[in-house]
């Protein structure tokens, strides 16, 4: 799960979040900031999200997220 829930508008104006998951997936725009997505294959991937306020101003924020099958043991 993705969340951009902690994103905040200093006027409290609606927000619209869009993210992009780096995956050639179409990206999605909604009004919740939190969202699931599965990834097909395995390698890193950049996630963004892009926040917008009802008169356009905006923020973007990336992550790379990795996607394993298996992890290394922990000793």
């Amino acid at each position: 799960m993705f969340d951009a829930s902690a994103s905040t508008d200093a006027d409290n104006d609606s927000l619209t979040y869009t993210f992009q998951f780096g995956d050639q997936s179409p990206q999605i725009s909604s009004p919740d900031p939190e969202i699931f997505h599965v990834f097909n294959n395995e390698q890193i991937y950049t996630v963004l999200v892009r926040v917008i306020d009802i008169y356009g101003a905006e923020s973007l924020a990336a992550q790379d997220v990795s996607i394993r099958s298996q992890y290394p043991a922990i000793a």
